[in-house]
């Protein structure tokens, strides 16, 4: 069976206002975020530091900074729905590219075995939890994984324009790609 990670590894069905959910864990996707996440920090290893230094006007500037942008909100998100509390504030922020791949690459691993040990009801449960601005929420698991899904994406297509802007060929991170090479009889 591949590996489970967050939410694109399963079929998500939304039933009425009650937010329930069903999953179809027979058929899962390849665990897309945590690959997509490592192949892309494997092409940006490769840049020269004055390219990754570059301010390109995106949410936070530098290539550097995008990518532990998006590896601090999957800290963050994966103390919430594990639960343990971690603030900003012990949220490790440095850019060195080699000290974040190792962190990163331990945490998507957490995420994985997280997501395995998961029951398939589980995924409906609420989770509470504070916001950096100190707010309580509460929203089910499986919206709060496709957030970490969907805001990793968001974050990863910055960087892959950032990369082109750099005249270097980004990996293609598309999901049906994933698909493609996990079954490419389909």
């Amino acid at each position: 069976m591949p590996h489970s990670t967050v939410a694109e590894i399963v079929a998500i069905s939304t039933k009425g206002a009650n937010h329930e959910c069903s999953y179809d864990f027979a058929d899962q996707p390849p665990s897309l975020s945590p690959l997509a996440s490592r192949e892309l920090l494997a092409a940006v290893m490769l840049l020269h530091p004055e390219k990754l230094s570059l301010d390109r006007s995106t949410s936070f500037k530098t290539i550097p900074q995008t990518l532990v942008h998006i590896y601090q909100a999957d800290q963050v998100w994966f103390s919430r729905i594990s639960g343990y509390a971690v603030s900003l504030a012990q949220v490790n922020r440095d850019a060195d590219l080699q000290g974040l791949g190792a962190r990163w690459g331990d945490l998507l691993d957490g995420y994985v075995m997280w997501a395995e040990a998961l029951k398939p009801d589980e995924w409906s449960s609420l989770i509470q939890y504070k916001t950096s601005q100190g707010k309580d929420f509460s929203n089910p698991l499986w919206q709060i994984v496709l957030h970490v899904v969907n805001h990793g994406t968001a974050h990863r297509a910055q960087v892959v324009s950032m990369l082109r802007q750099s005249d270097v060929l980004p990996p293609n991170l598309d999901l049906i790609n994933y698909y493609r090479a996990e079954d490419p009889v389909r």
